[in-house]
């Protein structure tokens, strides 16, 4: 006798639906990764609308306004105005005489921090 056939039923063989649900499964799964990393991606903070780093770019015209705003923020938008700081070329380097107004208010460890890379 002759092997017995593979089992078929109304969506194929065994094997095809094996293969359809592993396919099924592994998609699902890269769909709710990509969900997952877009839900919890970092977003900049926002003040009236507007995103942190719309503010920072203010700074270079010496806007007051713009400094308020930052200092409104407060810790939350520490990191944004540390990162500019440290970028070549960025924005902030243009506002060397104004930035001392802002800096006093940052809190005394990252003060220390950006003192003691000096």
């Amino acid at each position: 006798m002759s092997a017995s056939p593979e089992r078929r039923s109304w969506f194929g063989t065994q094997a095809a639906k094996r293969k359809r649900l592993l396919w099924l499964a592994i998609s699902g799964a890269l769909i709710a990764l990509l969900a997952l990393a877009v839900v919890l991606t970092k977003r900049e903070p926002v003040y009236q609308g507007k995103p942190v780093s719309f503010w920072i770019a203010g700074l270079a015209a010496h806007d007051a306004p713009n400094q308020e705003v930052l200092a409104d923020m407060g810790s939350s938008a520490v990191p944004y105005v540390v990162r500019a700081l440290k970028s070549e070329g960025g924005v902030i380097k243009s506002i060397e005489l104004g930035w001392h107004r802002l800096w006093i208010k940052l809190p005394g460890p990252l003060q220390r921090l950006r003192d003691a890379e000096r």
